[in-house]
């Protein structure tokens, strides 16, 4: 049986499948499956996978359902200990699986999961690094915010999905943060901080799926007891998924419109935004790990706009 499964979800997406596809069979970890779950392709999806003779892909197909069922249905076709998830249009980076396994293997017994640092790449350039943090994160950091990101840097043991629940099929997105917060509440999850993924994005697609988070964000919250919907912050979160996806003109937008609401954050994100953007990933950097001296400065600068 195979120490690793690798998951990967996909809908229409034989254009760009194949980077996926050669990315997990190019590991430097030979110990894996490759189950690739289509979820109702209408394209050459099933004639792209076909193509490939490796005896490690499993190919598994159902009706159209949404990519967390095709997660699900991956997750128990999985005959390896370990689960890691790749979007279709992501790709990993040779030692990913590696990595993240090595780490699982030698993790502190409170570990329920690792992720690592990715990139965010829109029209062959890299608009963002996402970087993870070597710290175990448990639910009071997860409480924040989504930090950890896509499902594509993430990779667990498939005993904690089971003890835990899968995928919540439920909700219209962020099924990621949910599964994090989750596990966060037994466990915490380390991080490594090698760019071990590279996440693809398609510029049409950035303000639907910005749209479809939000929604999913309010879901997560009555689901969690969280406090993430709340205008002032809804506007903060907008704006610092929009830089995420380097659409920075539509992330000032909202961090404006927060700070209009006095939001000191959305100010201070909105101010170092609109003089730099090596700036605004530094602060951004700063904050997720924690520098409170920086935070102090900060607000006690923006203040002084409100006074």
């Amino acid at each position: 049986m195979p120490t690793v499964s690798v998951i990967i979800p996909t809908y229409n997406r034989a254009e760009v499948l194949p980077r996926a596809i050669e990315s997990v069979l190019t590991q430097t970890y030979e110990d894996l499956e490759l189950i690739i779950v289509d979820d109702g392709s209408t394209d050459d999806t099933k004639e792209v996978i076909q193509s490939y003779e490796s005896k490690k892909i499993i190919y598994v197909w159902q009706e159209n359902q949404g990519a967390n069922a095709a997660r699900n249905a991956g997750i128990r076709t999985a005959n390896g200990e370990y689960i890691s998830f790749l979007d279709s249009d992501d790709k990993f980076r040779p030692g990913k699986i590696k990595k993240s396994i090595c780490f699982l293997e030698s993790s502190p017994d409170d570990c329920g999961g690792v992720h690592h640092s990715h990139t965010v790449i829109r029209n062959n350039k890299i608009v963002n690094i996402a970087i993870a943090k070597k710290e175990g994160l448990g639910i009071n950091k997860l409480r924040k915010s989504n930090i950890i990101g896509t499902f594509s840097s993430f990779t667990t043991r498939k005993d904690i999905l089971e003890a835990i629940g899968y995928l919540d099929e439920q909700l219209d997105a962020s099924q990621d943060y949910d599964l994090y917060l989750r596990i966060a509440k037994k466990y915490r999850i380390y991080g490594i901080t090698e760019i071990l993924t590279d996440r693809f994005l398609h510029g049409q697609q950035i303000t639907e799926n910005i749209d479809r988070k939000m929604a999913g964000f309010k879901q997560i919250e009555k689901k969690h007891n969280l406090t993430l919907s709340r205008s002032r912050r809804q506007h903060r979160t907008r704006g610092r998924m929009y830089a995420e996806e380097g659409e920075y003109e539509a992330a000032k937008k909202y961090f404006l419109s927060g700070a209009r609401q006095k939001s000191i954050s959305s100010l201070i994100l909105w101010l170092v935004l609109s003089a730099n953007v090596s700036l605004y990933k530094l602060l951004i950097n700063l904050l997720s790990n924690g520098k409170s001296i920086y935070k102090q400065i900060l607000y006690q600068i923006a203040k002084i706009y409100y006074e």
